[in-house]
């Protein structure tokens, strides 16, 4: 089995390696991961990632498991979504009606600089 290569990161036309974290606010077990995340290697495919902080002699430490992501878990966290329109990436926010100008409530007029 090798790590999905569905909705690689590209910029510019190159892949590129990329990937997040966030902590683990509702652990279920003291062996839980204090971290979870994803990432991307070029030419390697996606991978999820579990991290657990702990006291080593020389100080802090962090220890990483990273697991490969199969092509239905990688259609299911990047793949286009219904609420998008099915589109993989947001839509543009639409600009306001040019009739809407900010007004100055404060009474003081421009800063005079």
């Amino acid at each position: 089995m090798s790590a999905s290569k569905l909705y690689p990161k590209v910029y510019r036309g190159v892949e590129q390696a990329s990937g997040c974290m966030w902590p683990n606010r509702k652990p279920k077990t003291d062996k839980s991961p204090h971290w979870s995340g994803h990432f991307y290697l070029p030419g390697i495919g996606w991978y999820w990632v579990n991290a657990w902080e702990y006291e080593g002699k020389g100080g802090p430490h962090i220890s990483l498991s990273p697991k490969e992501m199969t092509d239905e878990q990688c259609e299911r966290k990047f793949g286009p979504r219904a609420r998008n329109g099915g589109q993989y990436r947001r839509p543009e926010p639409e600009a306001p009606p040019a009739s809407e100008e900010p007004t100055d409530t404060s009474g003081q007029g421009e800063i005079p600089f």
